[in-house]
This record gives C-alpha cells, structure tokens and sequence, in this order.
C-alpha cells in the first residue's frame, strides 16, 4: 500500500545518506588529512564544523567536493572565498595580477553566490591594488563594490556604480560620505555628470543643509535659485542680523545671474522660472527688488534702535500690536509710522532713498499727521505745493476719520460746490453747506434741494 511505498523511500533516503556520511568519513581519515572521526563524533560536531576544520588545514579541494556530497551550498561558497584568500595572501610578489586573477575567476564564476568583492578586499588588503580593481570590475552587488571603490579612493567609479544601480539608500550614503571626506568644489565636479544624484542631493539639503544646497547651486550655475534659497533662509531665522546676511547674499547672487544665463547642468535641471532668455532680465529685476528690501530692512532696524525704549505715544494706540514697531512692514505702512513715532525726518530720507512716488508720499503723508492729529503741519502741508497731488477732499476725509470734522470743514472752500455741501452736511456745518448751495441755485439746483432735505424744510 502506500505506507509501504513511503517507508521505502525513507529507508531509501536514509541509506544514501548513510553513504554520503561514510565516504566523507573515509576521505578525512585519510594518511595525508589525518582527521580521525568516529561516526558519533562527527554527528555531535556536525558537516559545517568538519569543513571548517578542513579549512583550518587548508584542505580546500577536500573541503569543496564534502559541500557538494553533502548538498552544503553556503559552505561551499565560504570555501572558495578561503581559498581565493589564501591563494592571493600566499601568492609571490613575482606572480602578476593577472595571472592571479585567471585562477581566482573560473572558480568565483562557477560558484552561485561567490563574492569578487570579498577576494577584492583581500587582494586590497596585500597590497595588490590593481587586482583589486579587476575583480570589482566583476562584481554585480553595488553595495559591496562601492564602499570598496571608496576606500581604494575612486569616488567617480564609486559614484557611478551607485547611480547606474539605482539604489536611493546606497546613494544618499555616498554622497554623505563624498560630502564630509572632500572639498566642495571636488564634490559638486563629481556630481556634474549624475542628475540623478544631484537630485537627490538637492532634496536631502533642502530638509537638512541648506548651506551646502545653496554652495550647490551657485557651483551648478544656478544663481536664481541660490538666490531665492538664500533669501528664504535669512527669513526663516529668528535673528534679524543674519537675515540681512541671507538678502545681501542674495542680492549677490542676482547680480551674478542678471550678468549671465543659466548654462550646462542648471538648464537640464531647469530651476529657472524665467527660462535661459529672460533669465538676465528677471536676475536684474529681483537683483534691484533685493538691494530695495535690503535698504527697507536696514532702515526698519534704525528705526528700533531709535524708538526703542520710549513709550509708544498716543496716536500708536490705534496700531495693531506686534512684535516690533517696524521690522516686517511693508514700505507704506513704515513711513506712516515714523510719522507716528515721531520720526518724520527719517521718513523724508528713506522717500527719497526708496523713490516713493509722489502722489504714494503725500496719501502717507497724510494720514500719517491725520492721525497725529497735527491740524496745523496738515494745513501747511496742503498749502505747500501749488498744485497738490491729492484733492482737498482727502485732506478732509483724513481729518474726518480721526474725529476732527470741524478740520476738515477748513477744506471745503477749496473743493468743488458739488463735494463741498455733502462734506460741510456730514462735519454739521449746515448754515455754510447752506450758503453754497444758495450761491450755485442756478447751476446745481440739486445741492439746494440736499440741503433742505438735509435740514428737514422747504427750499
């Protein structure tokens, strides 16, 4: 039955490796290996054990033909990588690298799961360097070539065999390896011809070194985006000292861009918003914008330093509250604030230093002295210019919005009849809206009309 059947194939399977056992006996008590095992001994000790002792004795070819018998495939494998050491550690100084490498490679081939890199080391280890080479040359595990390569000192090779092996891991190691053990213009020459690497290398420092990253780039030849890095990294810090280091740097290397377009690896890598042809013009415009906030940051730093300490006066009451009093404010609102601290000099040299367009100056200026309320320096201010930029009616709605109605009723007979009656209606001046109206009946009957209806009676 089938019982039978399966008890014979275990004695069957039994008996062969009863067989196996015996000729491997009988091969190490031979005279010249001289190894004298009882069959109990040899099953307390185990096959892997007799080969290792076999290797001890640098008995190989005995050692290789137990691991076939005996089906012990990684013994096998620990054999040949022995006796390759031993044939390279043993080999005479007259004996060439190739001729060596002949006899290492058939047996390293012909066995599954042999490593060239393991004899490679050994080989590197005795002084045989170009043997070393060629025997990298055959290995297919980049992760045991490339940290041979390195310690041999061939970063190029090295490199090029972790990028064509495609392993993220095995390069990101590299490249911290290559960027703490070289200079940084060798490291970034290295990474020219490796996209793939300089990719990953930029997303590594993006999270964890942008100062590399932005050494990088300018090496690369991308200023524009050095440019940009630098500047986010000044306004990423706390410290108001090294964001001004991050914009002049910044500023330094727009001026480097707006003098030429990207070329060679930045263009394939294309961080360039603008592309190769207006690369100049926008490195310009951003090198001017730059060198603006630069000047704006340096002023607003002036302007802490001036007012600090001092108690905020009372028009500051009414300012949202914050951190500083100017540092991280757009340019209108800085100059309406030194009207307001009581820093108008300075406002006049920074207009003039920043070119703030006249008509921009005089809605600053202000609201600036609206809120300080100074009536009269509002007065001379208006008066000041023949033809001012702004009407008359923004001086009266600046005087209005900071509850000064009867201020801004000074106005009125320099506007027009048309704004003058609704502005003197809205400060309660009604008797003088009232005159105007009467005085224009026959051009604009409906300013009379408002006027009544304003008032409540008849025309």
């Amino acid at each position: 039955g089938g019982g039978g059947v399966a008890e014979q194939r275990r004695l069957a399977a039994a008996f062969v490796r009863a067989c196996r056992v015996a000729r491997a006996l009988n091969a190490v008590r031979a005279p010249e290996v001289g190894l004298l095992l009882t069959r109990l001994q040899y099953g307390a000790l185990g096959p892997e054990r007799v080969v290792r002792t076999l290797l001890a004795r640098h008995a190989h070819l005995l050692a290789a033909r137990l691991c076939e018998l005996l089906g012990l495939s990684e013994m096998k494998v620990a054999v040949v990588h022995h006796w390759g050491k031993a044939k390279i550690g043993g080999a005479a100084a007259s004996l060439s690298d190739e001729a060596l490498l002949a006899a290492l490679a058939p047996k390293l081939d012909a066995t599954a799961g042999a490593s060239h890199a393991r004899l490679a080391a050994e080989a590197l280890a005795v002084g045989r360097r170009g043997l070393a080479a060629r025997l990298l040359e055959k290995e297919e595990d980049a992760t045991r070539r490339v940290p041979l390569l390195l310690q041999m000192g061939e970063e190029r090779l090295a490199l090029t065999s972790a990028v064509a092996h495609g392993d993220a891991e095995l390069i990101y190691l590299l490249l911290l390896h290559l960027k703490a053990r070289l200079p940084s213009a060798l490291f970034f020459e290295l990474l020219q011809p490796h996209p793939a690497a300089q990719r990953l290398l930029i997303h590594f420092c993006r999270q964890q070194d942008t100062k590399t990253l932005r050494e990088f780039l300018y090496h690369a030849d991308q200023p524009l985006e050095a440019a940009s890095l630098a500047a986010a990294e000044g306004y990423r810090t706390e410290s108001l000292s090294q964001r001004t280091r991050g914009l002049a740097l910044a500023r330094q290397f727009y001026e480097v861009a707006a003098a030429r377009a990207p070329l060679g690896v930045a263009a394939s890598l294309s961080f360039s918003p603008a592309g190769d042809t207006g690369a100049s013009h926008h490195a310009a415009l951003m090198a001017h914008a730059t060198g603006e906030q630069l000047r704006l940051l340096t002023a607003q730093l002036t302007l802490e330093r001036e007012t600090a300490g001092a108690p905020p006066p009372p028009a500051a009451a009414a300012l949202a509250p914050g951190r500083w009093r100017f540092v991280d404010l757009p340019l209108n609102e800085t100059l309406f604030r030194c009207f307001v601290y009581g820093q108008a000099p300075y406002a006049e040299r920074l207009r003039l230093e920043l070119r703030v367009p006249e008509r921009r100056w005089w809605r600053i200026k202000v609201r600036g002295l609206a809120q300080l309320r100074d009536w009269p320096a509002l007065w001379l201010f208006y008066n000041s210019a023949r033809r001012p930029p702004l009407s008359a009616a923004a001086f009266a709605e600046a005087a209005i919005a900071n509850g000064a109605p009867a201020e801004a009723a000074r106005y009125a007979p320099r506007m027009p009849p048309a704004e003058a009656v609704p502005l003197l209606l809205q400060c309660g001046e009604a008797s003088a809206a009232r005159a105007i109206a009467l005085a224009n009946k026959d051009k604009n009957p409906e300013l009379l009309r408002r006027v009544s209806a304003h008032l409540g009676a008849a025309p």
